[in-house]
């Protein structure tokens, strides 16, 4: 890691605002499922009221909808939800978006609260890939050892090249918490493989960023600054120690071959915009700071279904 030579070279450039809206969260912030019955029972009763289903009439139900089974290399078959372009044409081309819930969050589950359908559901081939346990690798809790997550979103992506024509320029990964370090877990192991990644209140703890290999992908990292499940600043947590949010975007940019020592800042809403210039490599590393938000995938102000696909498919 190159964090603590970098550590000083936007300092600087961090401002404050004091702004502050009600959230619905969508983790608890009292840590996850453990082999206590008790302890798991009140936390998955904490996440089913945090996240309300907005399609009551349940996930499959939704048109384009299905329940896909792939054989991963040493971990035998695993599930995910496919949805195709609403507007599906077997001649056209399509980006594939991979979107990853928070831990103990299935894959019904998360198709429900992010929606992409809303937002590239005519544009995209969306996968919600299923977890082991429903926790996906990098926290010490994971049943996935570095990697196996990994090598699984790979064998889907080999299914869906197999059976419907993707643009293999345009392969995009997004998740939150759990799932947004494994968004960039992706980016750090298989830059090769995608164009652009996202996370929303990402829990960045250490395999996540380390021993990456080389090469660019475009990121965006969106992080409330009064999270307290996982902190802005970072700290240690059920899953281990993470690192915190601007000590991750700057080691994002490095890999990307930003300068360090510019940055463009912008505001929208109560969030500041921060983005470093003079990425060589392409890769864009942009940082969204919600002031006086928490652990969420953010509704509005911002909205991060549309925050995350608008950034998405422009890389």
């Amino acid at each position: 890691m190159r964090l603590n030579k970098l550590a000083t070279a936007v300092a600087s450039l961090v401002a404050a605002v004091a702004l502050s809206a009600p959230l619905a969260t969508a983790q608890s912030s009292t840590g996850y499922l453990s082999s206590n019955p008790e302890v798991a029972r009140q936390l998955s009763s904490a996440i089913t009221d945090a996240v309300p289903d907005r399609n009551s009439g349940g996930s499959n139900s939704a048109a384009g909808t299905t329940r896909k089974t792939t054989s991963v290399l040493g971990q035998g078959n695993r599930q995910y939800l496919l949805q195709l372009p609403s507007n599906y044409n077997a001649g056209a081309t399509y980006p594939v978006l991979f979107a990853f819930g928070g831990a103990e969050h299935t894959a019904e589950r998360t198709k429900n609260y992010m929606r992409f359908s809303e937002t590239a559901g005519n544009e995209a081939i969306i996968v919600y890939p299923e977890g082991r346990g429903a926790v996906w690798e990098g926290p010490s809790y994971a049943q996935t050892s570095r990697g196996e997550d990994v090598d699984f979103v790979r064998s889907i992506l080999s299914d869906l090249r197999s059976q419907y024509n993707v643009d293999n320029s345009r392969i995009y990964a997004a998740g939150l918490s759990n799932g947004g370090g494994m968004a960039l877990s992706l980016a750090c192991q298989a830059p090769e493989v995608f164009s652009a990644v996202a996370s929303v209140a990402g829990a960045y703890y250490n395999p996540v960023i380390s021993g990456c290999s080389a090469g660019n992908v475009n990121t965006l990292i969106v992080h409330g600054t009064s999270d307290s499940h996982m902190k802005y600043a970072g700290g240690y947590g059920t899953g281990g120690a993470y690192y915190s949010v601007e000590d991750t975007w700057r080691d994002v940019a490095d890999r990307n071959d930003c300068n360090l020592y510019s940055v463009a800042v912008s505001n929208s809403g109560r969030s500041d915009i921060r983005s470093f210039n003079g990425c060589d490599r392409g890769g864009k590393s942009v940082l969204q700071r919600v002031n006086g938000a928490g652990h969420t995938w953010f509704t509005e102000n911002p909205n991060a279904t549309r925050t995350v696909w608008n950034f998405l498919r422009g890389n």
